[in-house]
């Protein structure tokens, strides 16, 4: 028998005698972090039931137990940097994230509803690729690339920066390459330059979708990526 920390208990006794191994009964928990407060310290695959009875189906997860108090992910297709080439108008290029196992977006804002607090990583690397679109006189901050938010409301803040505004990390403290601007790509030259960051605004999560454009000219090209909704605690 595999044993998990302390998930289960020693089966001491005659060859031939049937007694309960578990330490606990065998239902399905809420989140990897009631697992690893229980004792589940080896990261697998496991099925959740963040809300109980009567909510969201259960779901699979990844729990990650490599972090003091556990951490519960859900992968997608689009952990790995994506290409975007020859789109140039805002949000030409657009890509829906389809999440492992089939997890959908009313289940992992179950999963959101009931933890501490979750978190999304997103990096877009470009050259001459800008994030501002220049075009729209009604509206200084308008974006060619940008993400979208479970609601599929496309927003202009990045990762690593404060919801409502429209910065990426190094717009808040004045450190891209170009300090007058909100994103190193906004520098717009033909050099690779990244903004990255994690999204932790709970009630924007998980991304929906990512949008892209200003890649069309000859030495117009864009790299993004955005990994798994991570969650961890409980709150009570």
């Amino acid at each position: 028998m595999k044993t998990h920390g302390d998930l289960t208990a020693p089966c001491e006794g005659k060859s031939k005698e049937n007694k309960e191994c578990n330490s606990f009964d065998c239902s399905t928990r809420k989140s990897c972090s009631v697992l690893y407060g229980l004792g589940l310290r080896d990261s697998l695959k496991v099925t959740i039931d963040p809300d109980g009875k009567g909510g969201v189906h259960p779901f699979k997860v990844f729990c990650n137990m490599t972090e003091a108090g556990g951490l519960t992910q859900v992968g997608h297709d689009r952990t790995e940097y994506t290409t975007v080439k020859d789109w140039e108008g805002p949000c030409d290029y657009y890509a829906g994230l389809t999440y492992d196992n089939g997890v959908t977006i009313p289940q992992m804002v179950a999963l959101i509803d009931i933890s501490t607090s979750c978190k999304q990583y997103i990096s877009w690397k470009c050259k001459s690729a800008a994030f501002d679109y220049a075009y729209d006189q009604n509206d200084p901050d308008a974006k060619s690339t940008y993400w979208k938010t479970r609601d599929g409301k496309g927003v202009k803040y990045f990762g690593g920066a404060t919801p409502g505004t429209a910065n990426c990390a190094c717009g808040e403290d004045k450190s891209c390459f170009k300090p007058e601007k909100k994103c190193n790509c906004d520098t717009n030259d033909n050099v690779w330059r990244e903004d990255a960051g994690y999204l932790t605004n709970s009630p924007d999560l998980p991304v929906k979708g990512f949008c892209a454009g200003d890649t069309a000219g000859p030495e117009e090209e864009g790299k993004y990526m955005v990994g798994p909704l991570t969650c961890t605690g409980e709150k009570t």
